[in-house]
This record gives structure tokens, C-alpha cells and sequence, in this order.
């Protein structure tokens, strides 16, 4: 079966993709930035050696949002997605809003499946806290849960790395009270910080503020998706002037306030198309090292501000 999973995410990603795979099958990880379509689709196509399903799982996949397709591409996925291999399922992660008009994306709603995170309902949100939290055995207040749904401003990844450290410290539940001595009331606004002078390529700031980050635990996936997603918003809109579209149309559903916008507007102009792109590859690049192990966990940001930055 076909996928979109529309989502910023990456634990709610992961928590998605192992409740498709059922932790039964083959997962074979691709990446857009580093596999062709083609080499995507033949791999969906056929059947492993002793027939057992496969999960393909596509990252950092645009091509039902912003991404153009050339007529080949599209006749290979249309065709594709027409008739899949039912013995397998393909699994795109998409970080940003589809574009409803795209074939490919009528198709997938058609014969696939569409779930969509790309903003999250306060609702939404506390039924995910609620199975996180029942999946680590542990149990918590009505009151915990929106105060750590404020304190992170909605973002699932950082409410469940403050989640980690209140179980692990109270282990056997806890008060609102005892709750706000480990959440770090202050987290969000360092994350978006530190995000900032990356793009301003502040080398001295990102350290000053990365120390924060490390001693609140964040986890360099997070940070790196966070990197990610500030470089896909100034890449969406460096596009957008390009091609003479409508701003607001372009970011009406990525839930984004005027001044965000506005501070994306201002980041945009100093990164060419070429240097976004290069900078997402980057970003790519790492996150991948980090999940395969190719480089300590400890040193994997500052690795990439030095790559980056300098």
C-alpha cells in the first residue's frame, strides 16, 4: 500500500511509520536527496528473495508538495502508484502541505492512505502525549499535559524529550508542581533561537545556546529537523518570489504568525536557491550519519556548524 505521511515530526514519524510496518517486515530506508525515483520505484516493485514484505520508507520527500517533476518522473510514479506491488508498502515522509492539484497526490488519496500531521489539533495533541505516555507505563495530569503543551508551543518532539526526563525522575507519576522543576519552561524559545543563529551563521551563539540545549537533553535529530524545517520554510518561499506565486496561498497551512513570515522574508533574501538547497543536502547528510551511527551523538551538531557555518 501507498503512504504520505505529512509531518514535521520525527518521533511522531517514527511512531506512524512502526504502527504501518508492525515491526514484522524488512524496512529499507531511501532518501530523495540521495536516491532517484526510479531507483525508489524498482525497489517498491519487486519482492525480497524469500518473498517477505518490504516497508520502503521515503525521506525527505517533496514531490507532493514543492517539488517539480520532470514528465518521466511522473509517468514512472503515476504509474506506480496506479497499481503498487500489494505485497509492499511505500512510505513517504513529507514535512510540508501537499499540493491537492497534483495527479500524484489524487492518486495516493485514491489508492493509498493520507495521514496528515502538518498542524495538529490541541485535541490531536493531548490523545498523542496520552499513548506516549500509556506506551512507557507511566500516567499523568490533565494539568502536566498542557502546561508542557505551552511551555513547547505545540511541538510533539520537544514534549516528549521533557516527557523522558519526568519519568525518569519520577518514575512513579508526579504533581503539576513537581513536574515544573524538570520542564524547562524556557526550551522552546532556545530551540527557535539557537535555529536562528544557524541561519545567521552566528558560529559563537549556536555554541553559547547549543550548551542549553545540551544540558536540557535535546535530542540532535530534533535539533536537526527543527534546522531542517526553518531551511524548507526560506526554500518554499525563495521559490514562491521565483515564480510570482501568492505568499499567503503558498503558507496559508503551515500555521505560521505574520512575524514568522515576516523573519522568513528576511532570511530568505540572504541565501540563494543553490545555498538552500546545499544547506538541506547538509542537513540531510548528518541526520543521517547520526541515525547510522557513523558519527557520536555528542558531537554531531557542533560537526555540522563547523561544516556549515565555516
Amino acid at each position: 500500500m501507498n503512504y504520505i505521511i505529512i509531518s514535521n515530526f520525527y518521533r511522531l514519524n517514527n511512531k506512524l511509520i512502526k504502527e504501518i510496518c508492525n515491526n514484522d517486515t524488512d524496512n529499507i530506508k531511501m532518501d530523495l536527496n540521495n536516491n532517484s525515483i526510479n531507483e525508489i520505484l524498482e525497489e517498491a516493485k519487486y519482492n525480497s528473495l524469500f518473498d517477505s514484505a518490504k516497508n520502503i520508507i521515503v525521506y525527505n520527500c517533496n514531490l507532493f508538495s514543492s517539488r517539480k517533476l520532470e514528465e518521466d518522473e511522473q509517468e514512472l510514479l503515476i504509474s506506480y502508484l496506479s497499481n503498487p506491488n500489494p505485497d509492499n508498502n511505500l512510505i513517504f515522509i513529507e514535512p510540508s502541505n501537499i499540493d491537492n492539484r497534483k495527479k500524484i497526490v489524487k492518486i495516493i488519496k485514491e489508492k493509498g492512505k493520507l495521514i496528515d500531521y502538518s498542524r495538529i489539533k490541541y485535541y490531536d495533541l493531548q490523545n498523542l502525549i496520552n499513548d506516549y505516555i500509556k506506551s512507557n507505563g507511566w500516567s499523568i495530569s490533565t494539568d502536566i499535559v498542557s502546561y508542557l503543551i505551552q511551555c513547547c508551543e505545540n511541538n510533539y518532539d520537544l514534549i516528549c524529550n521533557e516527557l523522558d526526563k519526568i519519568i525518569i525522575t519520577y518514575p512513579d507519576g508526579c504533581s503539576l508542581e513537581d513536574a515544573k522543576k524538570i520542564i524547562s519552561t524556557n526550551i522552546s524559545d532556545n530551540v527557535f533561537k539557537f535555529v536562528d543563529e544557524v541561519v545567521k551563521k552566528d558560529y559563537k551563539k549556536t555554541l553559547d545556546l547549543l550548551k542549553d540545549l545540551k544540558t536540557n537533553k535535546i535530542e540532535p535529530t530534533i535539533i536537526l529537523n527543527m534546522i531542517y524545517r526553518e531551511f524548507r520554510f526560506i526554500y518554499l518561499y525563495k521559490i514562491s518570489l521565483l515564480e510570482k506565486l501568492n505568499i499567503d496561498n503558498v503558507f496559508k497551512n503551515e500555521g505560521l504568525a505574520d512575524w514568522q513570515l515576516n523573519k522568513i522574508s528576511d532570511e530568505a533574501r540572504k541565501y540563494s536557491i543553490d545555498e538552500i538547497n546545499k544547506a538541506i543536502l547538509m542537513i540531510s547528510d548528518y541526520d543521517y550519519k547520526y541515525k547510522s551511527g557513523k558519527i557520536d551523538r555528542h558531537n554531531i551538531i557542533e560537526s555540522f556548524l563547523l561544516e556549515f557555518i565555516n
